[in-house]
């Protein structure tokens, strides 16, 4: 019931909590107003409390829960994929940066570029679903890096990028959807498994455009091929080789046996 004249005591910590402000600001007033009120009674004098003495916001923050040691089962198996590696801007600049290509080439990476942007929308929106987002695992900047450094000739761009790190990932692939497929993150394995596909199309168009490449030069592939691998790589790549989707993808088994050979004296 509401009466007239004055109240007993303050309510504005209770008017402070319904309206909804955080519960450590509401506390603190609790505590501010509590002080107050015992100065008060107390008659105050020499010792009396001033209220710039109480900052309303100098409550310490609650304590935190501790963070795991460790990373958590999701994060150790997001951290085999890699996010920059399904993301556009390759192909964005595959696009660009080579002027002067016949007008198949601009369809197909302009394909890819839709295709990799469809690709880290899957991807973001499922850390999303689990209070993640971008940027929050950490990630290597191979793509990228390879990208800058063979900005100078579309022949060693198609070598070294879909051939080699693009090609990579199918590789790995079907081992990474096997772990989400026994985790409790199964839908990961759905969307990598869409990814795959379109991932074997992807290494396809590099394989095309750098056998085409080849031919019009009059360059041997496989020669060529182990000519940019040094220069740019040092080493010969590892395997194992995804053998099946490399030759969906376009590679030869001439190519692929280099592959092997050379990983073999690579582990020996």
């Amino acid at each position: 019931e509401v009466k007239k004249g004055a109240a007993d005591r303050s309510y504005g910590v209770q008017v402070a909590q319904l309206a909804g402000l955080p519960a450590t600001v509401v506390a603190r007033a609790r505590d501010v107003l509590d002080m107050l009120e015992k100065s008060s009674r107390e008659g105050g004098g020499a010792g009396k409390i001033q209220i710039d003495d109480l900052p309303l916001f100098a409550a310490a923050p609650p304590p935190q829960p501790k963070a795991p040691k460790g990373p958590s089962p999701v994060e150790q198996l997001l951290a085999e994929i890699f996010p920059d590696d399904l993301t556009p801007r390759e192909a964005l600049d595959a696009l660009y940066r080579f002027q002067d290509m016949p007008a198949q080439y601009y369809k197909d990476w302009s394909k890819v570029a839709h295709e990799e942007a469809l690709h880290f929308t899957l991807l973001n929106n499922y850390l999303n679903e689990l209070g993640y987002r971008y940027g929050d695992f950490e990630a290597h900047n191979g793509l990228w890096e390879m990208t800058v450094e063979t900005d100078y000739d579309v022949l060693a761009r198609m070598a070294l990028v879909p051939r080699v790190l693009e090609a990579r990932g199918l590789d790995v692939m079907p081992s990474i959807q096997i772990k989400f497929k026994k985790s409790s993150f199964s839908k990961m394995a759905e969307i990598l498994e869409s990814i795959f596909q379109d991932e074997i199309g992807h290494v396809k168009i590099g394989n095309y455009w750098y056998k085409h490449l080849c031919k019009e030069r009059n360059l041997e592939p496989i020669n060529t091929f182990d000519t940019l691998i040094k220069k740019h790589v040092g080493k010969s790549l590892r395997g194992p080789f995804n053998w099946e989707a490399r030759l969906l993808s376009d590679f030869t088994e001439a190519e692929l046996n280099y592959l092997e050979h050379a990983n073999s004296e690579r582990t020996n």
